[in-house]
Protein backbone atom coordinates (compact mmCIF):
# COMPACT_ATOMS: atom_id res chain seq x y z
CA UNK A 1 0.00 0.00 0.00
CA UNK A 2 1.47 3.99 -0.83
CA UNK A 3 2.53 5.24 1.99
CA UNK A 4 1.11 9.32 0.88
CA UNK A 5 -1.71 9.92 -0.79
CA UNK A 6 -1.74 13.33 -2.65
CA UNK A 7 -5.11 15.15 -3.20
CA UNK A 8 -5.16 18.52 -5.83
CA UNK A 9 -6.53 21.35 -4.44
CA UNK A 10 -5.96 23.86 -6.78
CA UNK A 11 -4.47 23.99 -9.71
CA UNK A 12 -1.41 24.79 -8.59
CA UNK A 13 -1.52 23.18 -4.52
CA UNK A 14 -1.09 19.38 -3.54
CA UNK A 15 -2.08 18.39 -0.20
CA UNK A 16 0.44 15.09 0.01
CA UNK A 17 -1.02 13.43 3.27
CA UNK A 18 -0.04 10.38 5.79
CA UNK A 19 -2.46 8.80 8.46
CA UNK A 20 -0.72 8.26 11.51
CA UNK A 21 -2.93 5.53 13.02
CA UNK A 22 -3.29 4.19 15.78
CA UNK A 23 -0.88 7.11 16.96
CA UNK A 24 -3.00 8.20 20.17
CA UNK A 25 -2.45 11.86 18.97
CA UNK A 26 -5.84 12.00 17.71
CA UNK A 27 -7.81 8.80 15.93
CA UNK A 28 -6.35 8.73 12.89
CA UNK A 29 -4.39 11.74 12.30
CA UNK A 30 -3.91 12.86 9.03
CA UNK A 31 -0.62 15.12 8.86
CA UNK A 32 0.23 17.05 5.21
CA UNK A 33 2.62 18.66 3.63
CA UNK A 34 1.80 21.41 1.06
CA UNK A 35 3.32 21.26 -1.76
CA UNK A 36 2.97 25.00 -4.29
CA UNK A 37 3.90 24.53 -7.94
CA UNK A 38 4.43 27.47 -10.03
CA UNK A 39 5.70 27.66 -13.79
CA UNK A 40 9.42 27.71 -12.56
CA UNK A 41 9.61 26.35 -9.56
CA UNK A 42 8.09 24.10 -6.76
CA UNK A 43 8.20 24.84 -2.69
CA UNK A 44 7.16 21.92 -0.35
CA UNK A 45 5.78 23.65 3.18
CA UNK A 46 6.60 21.28 5.91
CA UNK A 47 8.16 17.35 5.62
CA UNK A 48 6.04 15.50 7.89
CA UNK A 49 7.82 12.68 9.99
CA UNK A 50 10.09 11.59 7.34
CA UNK A 51 9.22 7.85 7.67
CA UNK A 52 8.91 7.60 3.75
CA UNK A 53 10.96 9.65 1.26
CA UNK A 54 8.77 12.45 0.10
CA UNK A 55 10.73 13.36 -3.09
CA UNK A 56 9.23 10.26 -5.36
CA UNK A 57 5.73 11.66 -4.42
CA UNK A 58 6.51 15.09 -5.56
CA UNK A 59 8.07 13.89 -8.51
CA UNK A 60 4.77 12.44 -9.61
CA UNK A 61 3.73 15.99 -9.49
CA UNK A 62 6.20 17.88 -10.86
CA UNK A 63 9.83 18.01 -11.96
CA UNK A 64 10.34 21.58 -10.96
CA UNK A 65 13.16 22.78 -8.75
CA UNK A 66 12.23 22.01 -5.42
CA UNK A 67 12.25 24.57 -1.97
CA UNK A 68 11.56 23.65 1.39
CA UNK A 69 9.96 25.79 3.85
CA UNK A 70 9.53 24.49 7.35
CA UNK A 71 6.17 25.99 9.09
CA UNK A 72 7.93 25.15 12.52
CA UNK A 73 10.44 22.88 14.43
CA UNK A 74 8.42 19.41 15.45
CA UNK A 75 9.22 16.77 14.13
CA UNK A 76 6.03 15.96 12.82
CA UNK A 77 6.38 18.76 10.12
CA UNK A 78 10.48 19.00 10.03
CA UNK A 79 11.48 15.25 10.36
CA UNK A 80 11.73 14.86 6.29
CA UNK A 81 13.71 17.94 6.18
CA UNK A 82 17.01 15.27 6.03
CA UNK A 83 15.91 14.20 2.38
CA UNK A 84 16.46 18.00 1.19
CA UNK A 85 20.06 19.70 0.92
CA UNK A 86 18.40 22.72 2.81
CA UNK A 87 15.58 24.00 4.45
CA UNK A 88 13.87 27.68 4.98
CA UNK A 89 12.99 27.81 8.61
CA UNK A 90 12.24 31.11 10.85
CA UNK A 91 15.58 31.66 13.10
CA UNK A 92 13.60 31.69 16.29
CA UNK A 93 12.63 27.91 15.86
CA UNK A 94 16.10 26.49 14.13
CA UNK A 95 17.29 25.30 17.99
CA UNK A 96 13.69 23.61 18.17
CA UNK A 97 13.81 21.85 14.80
CA UNK A 98 17.61 20.21 15.94
CA UNK A 99 16.59 19.27 18.95
CA UNK A 100 13.14 17.60 17.56
CA UNK A 101 15.31 16.14 14.86
CA UNK A 102 17.85 14.84 16.74
CA UNK A 103 18.88 10.90 17.52
CA UNK A 104 16.68 10.79 21.10
CA UNK A 105 13.89 12.63 19.38
CA UNK A 106 13.52 10.25 16.86
CA UNK A 107 13.69 6.91 19.01
CA UNK A 108 11.04 8.91 21.12
CA UNK A 109 8.54 9.12 17.83
CA UNK A 110 9.34 5.38 17.12
CA UNK A 111 8.44 4.55 20.42
CA UNK A 112 4.68 5.42 20.29
CA UNK A 113 2.84 2.94 18.02
CA UNK A 114 1.56 4.14 14.24
CA UNK A 115 1.74 3.35 11.13
CA UNK A 116 4.88 2.84 9.44
CA UNK A 117 5.95 2.24 5.56
CA UNK A 118 6.82 -1.72 4.11
CA UNK A 119 10.68 -1.77 4.44
CA UNK A 120 11.17 0.99 7.22
CA UNK A 121 14.35 1.12 8.24
CA UNK A 122 14.48 1.96 11.66
CA UNK A 123 18.36 2.43 12.28
CA UNK A 124 18.77 5.16 9.39
CA UNK A 125 15.84 6.88 10.19
CA UNK A 126 16.92 7.64 14.06
CA UNK A 127 20.38 8.59 12.40
CA UNK A 128 19.09 10.87 9.36
CA UNK A 129 19.77 13.84 11.60
CA UNK A 130 18.38 17.27 9.82
CA UNK A 131 19.77 19.39 6.69
CA UNK A 132 21.29 22.59 6.63
CA UNK A 133 18.92 24.88 8.24
CA UNK A 134 18.15 28.42 6.33
CA UNK A 135 17.26 31.51 8.45
CA UNK A 136 14.20 32.88 6.69
CA UNK A 137 14.23 36.94 6.49
CA UNK A 138 11.55 39.24 7.42
CA UNK A 139 9.10 39.31 4.63
CA UNK A 140 10.55 36.91 2.49
CA UNK A 141 9.03 36.37 -0.62
CA UNK A 142 9.28 32.73 -2.67
CA UNK A 143 8.73 33.42 -6.38
CA UNK A 144 8.13 30.26 -8.19
CA UNK A 145 6.97 31.71 -11.59
CA UNK A 146 3.53 33.01 -11.64
CA UNK A 147 2.99 31.84 -7.88
CA UNK A 148 4.08 34.48 -5.53
CA UNK A 149 4.69 32.83 -1.76
CA UNK A 150 4.69 34.96 0.90
CA UNK A 151 6.38 34.51 4.40
CA UNK A 152 3.85 35.48 7.02
CA UNK A 153 5.30 35.37 10.89
CA UNK A 154 2.68 33.91 13.04
CA UNK A 155 4.22 33.04 16.12
CA UNK A 156 2.18 31.62 19.42
CA UNK A 157 2.44 27.90 18.93
CA UNK A 158 5.99 28.18 18.62
CA UNK A 159 8.05 31.50 18.51
CA UNK A 160 8.99 30.62 15.14
CA UNK A 161 5.72 29.65 13.55
CA UNK A 162 5.68 30.82 10.15
CA UNK A 163 2.23 30.97 7.39
CA UNK A 164 2.85 31.00 3.71
CA UNK A 165 0.88 33.48 2.24
CA UNK A 166 0.14 32.83 -1.78
CA UNK A 167 -0.86 36.20 -2.79
CA UNK A 168 -2.38 36.09 -6.22
CA UNK A 169 -5.07 33.22 -4.55
CA UNK A 170 -5.21 34.66 -1.40
CA UNK A 171 -4.59 31.59 0.42
CA UNK A 172 -2.67 30.84 3.45
CA UNK A 173 -0.76 27.71 4.45
CA UNK A 174 -0.43 27.92 8.09
CA UNK A 175 1.04 24.61 9.64
CA UNK A 176 0.15 24.01 13.07
CA UNK A 177 -0.24 28.17 13.72
CA UNK A 178 -3.93 28.72 13.82
CA UNK A 179 -6.57 25.58 13.78
CA UNK A 180 -9.70 24.17 15.28
CA UNK A 181 -7.50 22.70 18.16
CA UNK A 182 -4.20 24.89 19.14
CA UNK A 183 -1.42 23.35 21.24
CA UNK A 184 -0.59 26.76 22.81
CA UNK A 185 0.69 24.68 25.95
CA UNK A 186 4.29 23.47 25.41
CA UNK A 187 7.13 24.87 26.69
CA UNK A 188 8.07 26.88 23.27
CA UNK A 189 4.50 28.19 23.14
CA UNK A 190 4.29 32.08 23.71
CA UNK A 191 2.28 33.79 26.35
CA UNK A 192 -1.82 33.40 25.20
CA UNK A 193 -1.74 37.61 24.38
CA UNK A 194 1.03 36.69 21.45
CA UNK A 195 -1.29 34.26 20.11
CA UNK A 196 -4.03 36.45 20.63
CA UNK A 197 -2.57 39.22 18.77
CA UNK A 198 -1.12 36.97 16.07
CA UNK A 199 -4.45 36.10 15.15
CA UNK A 200 -5.77 39.62 15.20
CA UNK A 201 -2.92 40.65 12.57
CA UNK A 202 -3.67 37.74 10.32
CA UNK A 203 -7.53 38.37 10.46
CA UNK A 204 -7.01 41.79 9.24
CA UNK A 205 -5.06 40.41 6.22
CA UNK A 206 -6.42 39.92 3.02
CA UNK A 207 -7.01 36.57 2.84
CA UNK A 208 -9.80 34.19 1.70
CA UNK A 209 -8.99 30.41 3.13
CA UNK A 210 -6.67 28.81 5.48
CA UNK A 211 -5.33 25.48 5.06
CA UNK A 212 -3.83 23.75 8.10
CA UNK A 213 -1.30 20.71 9.02
CA UNK A 214 -3.69 18.24 10.18
CA UNK A 215 -6.86 18.61 8.38
CA UNK A 216 -7.86 18.07 4.66
CA UNK A 217 -10.99 20.75 4.62
CA UNK A 218 -10.29 24.27 3.77
CA UNK A 219 -10.70 26.40 6.74
CA UNK A 220 -12.64 29.84 5.86
CA UNK A 221 -11.35 32.95 7.10
CA UNK A 222 -14.27 33.50 9.14
CA UNK A 223 -12.67 31.11 11.50
CA UNK A 224 -10.32 33.31 12.87
CA UNK A 225 -12.52 35.25 14.55
CA UNK A 226 -14.09 31.75 16.44
CA UNK A 227 -10.01 31.20 17.37
CA UNK A 228 -9.93 34.70 18.78
CA UNK A 229 -12.45 34.68 20.88
CA UNK A 230 -12.28 31.34 21.63
CA UNK A 231 -8.70 32.52 23.33
CA UNK A 232 -9.96 35.44 24.46
CA UNK A 233 -13.05 33.72 27.26
CA UNK A 234 -10.54 31.14 28.68
CA UNK A 235 -12.44 30.16 31.59
CA UNK A 236 -10.04 27.67 33.79
CA UNK A 237 -12.79 26.30 35.69
CA UNK A 238 -14.61 25.31 32.40
CA UNK A 239 -11.68 22.61 30.90
CA UNK A 240 -10.63 19.07 31.25
CA UNK A 241 -7.70 17.93 31.23
CA UNK A 242 -5.26 16.88 27.83
CA UNK A 243 -4.32 13.45 27.43
CA UNK A 244 -0.84 13.67 26.12
CA UNK A 245 1.89 15.14 27.74
CA UNK A 246 0.38 15.21 30.96
CA UNK A 247 3.68 16.70 32.46
CA UNK A 248 2.81 19.71 31.00
CA UNK A 249 -0.65 20.21 32.85
CA UNK A 250 -2.55 21.07 29.29
CA UNK A 251 -6.54 21.61 29.59
CA UNK A 252 -8.57 21.97 26.64
CA UNK A 253 -10.94 24.87 26.45
CA UNK A 254 -13.95 24.52 24.48
CA UNK A 255 -15.71 27.56 22.59
CA UNK A 256 -18.18 27.76 19.66
CA UNK A 257 -16.85 25.14 17.98
CA UNK A 258 -12.96 26.28 18.13
CA UNK A 259 -10.81 24.73 21.14
CA UNK A 260 -7.02 25.58 22.62
CA UNK A 261 -5.15 23.54 24.57
CA UNK A 262 -3.35 25.74 27.14
CA UNK A 263 -1.30 26.00 30.25
CA UNK A 264 -2.90 28.45 33.12
CA UNK A 265 1.14 29.77 33.14
CA UNK A 266 0.41 30.81 29.64
CA UNK A 267 -2.44 33.28 30.04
Amino acid sequence: MPFYSTIRLHRWLYAISYTTKPEPMAANRITNCYLCVGEAGALLYDTGFGFAPLIPEIRKITGLPITVVLGHGHGDHAGGAYEFERAYIHPDDIELCLRHTSRTARRNILAIPRTLPEGFDEDAYIHAGCCELVPLEQGQVFDLGGLTMEVIPMEGHSAGSVGLLAQEHKVLLDSDAANHLTWMFLRESLPMADYINMLRRINGMDVDTIYCAHCVSPIPKSDLQKYITCAENINPANTKPFHLLTELGGKVYHHDGAAIIFNESKL
